[in-house]
């Protein structure tokens, strides 16, 4: 009998073993809950700060500030450092944002370090902008590795990152802690962002928040922990280098000195990072567990053996329900809070009203939408805060859905309302609506959100009055064009005859002067004819490149499928006709396209060509190339030639009408090419320019739509 009483203490005391690892269990998760629930949190209020860059053209230091008050980042959330907006800038940039924030009001400000890199990343709003916060004004992230690895990570997947353990810029030497950040990228407007390569080119910024984690935890678990000790540790290493948090780091505690009876890990995946948490049973716990199994408990056990034994089975099946009926609700209270969590803290109204017009939830934030509390509005009627000819609308909407067989009933109900704020003030919201059904699938209600569409409205209505204005504008400026087009016809008919009279008559009168009196002039005079004659040609040659460049604007514009390859292949075999002497290596791929104005892109290329040939014709090894590239995804197109070449010191003239940047004696020309085939490329919507060492040749770039 001793004996089987013993085999039964034991059996019971293994089975009180498990009952309390399973409570061990459910404290060790609930630790867990409540620190991915706090960073979760956290995670929100980037994403809202994000929403503001998204609804803004360029968000000033004001509003960002306006933003973290109305979230009040500091009060509502405790254990962050601050929230705050990192600017992504190309060197070339860099000038100029110095310039902006210093003329903000902060002339010291610079981003550091110092030194030259391909991009930098540079602190521009941090709030509460405060003594600890205003150290990291400027500072480059980027330049840190364990930071950049959480940018990068960000910046590539689109989504919410967190940096691995760092010492923050705003520790100032004293009670030091380690610290972390979270990331959320901010792209460029309206660029795509469906590749990796499109989200890297279009990166324009980050949304972050600094942790120091001693901070953090101390507002997650503002109470002393007695039952569970834990640790985490950055990474899978649980070594002393990457601590970050001990909950007992007190001397006192002598948990170091002492073999828990309970010890787990956890591993967390945090946005891209791992947390190791590792947890200890404490003395609390285990007292608390086992206090009761002294020598004189185990003679009471074994004196009320067979009673014990008679219940035992009764009290296991027991136990086991209990068990079921309190995870199902854990699992029930976890989903209401975070649904409560959710319903009270979004700007979005959430509400339930049942079939008979009652609501029967509304959620807090309607008291900021339209200053009623929840509970007036519960007890009023819905036309009091509804205007009528809305109400009317949305119940015969409800109504006809509703009368419908379920097969053919919308599920999402979608509608424009308008409401009435305590102070008469007209707020326009957006409802999405669905239908609340019970077990059965039978409706008892509706469910839905209202959301605060009054500035989208303005903003409608004032992009509606600027487009009106717009239009005006357009039809204003287009007679006005028109006026232009055709003074500029008439000056192109004026030049084309007017000019070229007297330039005939001259040209006609020299001649003839030099045939009919050759034999009495002598060689200074003939001379000053030959000059006559050619400034003369050369006044018809400008008039008429002045006739083609201003052409080049007022030609009706006819958009095709352009085989550049094959243009140039004519220009160069005119070009060999005309100049059968001259040994020229000519280098042009096969199937070079473009979209574009068939007429205006042969102008284009025939004074580029011309130009490559006519300034490498001093070079008895002249070679000319036309080629394709692509840089940052886009084509480009360039003729290089390896002639005469120009300085770069004056490469702002070159596209200038009758700017020459070689005299006539050495080249013949107008000055007037480059700068119609600028125009020309502008009118598809492209761009020129050129790179030249003046006499190693010279290359012309220019892009057209692909």
């Amino acid at each position: 009998m001793l004996t089987f009483s013993v085999l039964i203490w034991q059996f019971y005391e293994n089975y009180s073993l498990q009952r309390e690892e399973r409570r061990y269990d459910e404290l060790v998760d609930g630790i867990v809950n409540d620190i991915v629930d706090k960073i979760y949190r956290y995670e929100m209020v980037l994403q809202g700060g994000a929403g503001v860059f998204a609804a803004s053209e360029e968000v000033t230091r004001e509003e960002w500030q306006a933003y973290c008050e109305y979230q009040q980042t500091v009060t509502l959330y405790p254990g962050v450092q601050g929230v705050g907006f990192t600017k992504v800038l190309q060197p070339s940039e860099l000038e100029n944002h110095l310039e902006k924030i210093r003329a903000e009001g902060f002339p010291d400000y610079k981003v550091w370090p110092e030194g030259s890199r391909e991009i930098y990343t540079t602190i521009i709003y941090l709030e509460p902008f405060d003594e600890r916060n205003q150290r990291a004004f400027g500072y480059d992230m980027f330049t840190e590795p364990v930071r950049r690895s959480a940018m990068e990570h960000a910046r590539d997947s689109g989504n919410a990152s967190i940096s691995g353990m760092v010492t923050l810029v705003q520790e100032t030497g004293e009670e030091i802690q380690p610290g972390f950040l979270m990331y959320l990228p901010v792209y460029k407007k309206n660029t795509p962002l469906g590749s990796l390569e499109q989200r890297r080119a279009a990166i324009d910024g980050y949304i972050y928040a600094p942790f120091r984690v001693h901070d953090l935890m101390s507002s997650i678990f503002p109470d002393p922990i007695h039952l569970i000790d834990f640790e985490i540790y950055d990474g899978n290493n649980t070594s002393s280098q990457t601590l970050m948090f001990d909950s007992h780091s007190s001397p006192d505690d002598m948990v170091k000195e002492r073999k828990p009876i309970f010890s787990s890990q956890k591993t967390l995946d945090l946005y891209g990072h791992q947390w190791t948490l590792a947890f200890h049973s404490m003395p609390a716990f285990e007292t608390y567990a086992y206090g009761s199994y002294t020598p004189k408990g185990i003679l009471t056990l074994a004196a009320g053996l067979l009673l014990s034994f008679m219940i035992f089975f009764y009290l296991r099946t027991l136990e086991k329900t209990s068990a079921h009926i309190h995870n199902i609700n854990l699992a029930l209270q976890e989903s209401e809070k975070k649904y409560r969590f959710l319903a009270e803290n979004i700007a979005d109204v959430i509400w339930t009203v049942d079939l008979n017009g009652n609501i029967t939830y509304i959620s807090p934030a309607i008291e900021k939408m339209i200053g009623f509390t929840p509970e007036e509005v519960i007890s009023m009627p819905m036309e009091q805060y509804i205007v009528q000819e809305d109400f009317d609308d949305l119940i015969a909407r409800l109504t006809k859905a509703l009368a419908k067989p379920q097969s053919e009933r919308d599920p999402n109900i979608a509608a424009p309302v308008r409401h009435i704020a305590k102070n008469n003030r007209i707020i326009h919201v957006e409802i999405s609506a669905s239908w609340l059904l019970d077990e059965n699938h039978e409706v008892i209600g509706v469910q839905g959100a209202s959301r605060d569409i009054t500035e989208r409205k303005k903003a409608e209505e004032e992009i509606r009055k600027l487009n009106k204005e717009l239009e005006q504008r357009v039809k204003e400026r287009t007679i006005k064009l028109k006026a232009v087009n055709k003074e500029l016809e008439s000056f192109a008919y004026s030049v084309s005859h007017d000019l070229r009279a007297p330039l005939r008559a001259l040209d006609g009168f020299s001649a003839q002067l030099k045939t009919k009196y050759g034999d009495q002039l002598d060689d200074q005079a003939k001379h000053y004819l030959d000059r006559i004659h050619k400034a003369v040609s050369f006044m018809g040659e400008l008039i008429d490149d002045l006739l083609r460049l201003s052409k080049v604007t007022r030609s009706e514009f006819k958009q095709k499928q352009v085989d550049i390859s094959q243009m140039a292949h004519e220009i160069i075999a005119r070009l060999r006709e005309s100049n059968p002497q001259r040994q020229v290596e000519v280098e042009i791929p096969s199937g070079l396209t473009a979209q574009g104005d068939p007429h205006l892109l042969k102008i284009a290329m025939e004074n580029l060509l011309n130009n490559a040939w006519k300034f490498s014709e001093n070079n008895p090894q002249a070679k000319i190339e036309l080629g394709l590239t692509n840089e940052k995804s886009e084509p480009i197109f360039f003729i290089k030639d390896n002639g005469a070449g120009f300085d770069m010191d004056y490469s702002d003239k070159l596209f200038g009408a009758f700017q020459r940047l070689h005299g006539k004696k050495e080249f013949s020309g107008t000055g007037i090419g480059l700068a119609t085939v600028q125009r020309i490329i502008n009118r598809h919507g492209g761009r020129i320019w050129a790179e030249s060492i003046e006499g190693e040749g010279a290359t012309f770039y220019f892009t057209l739509p692909s």
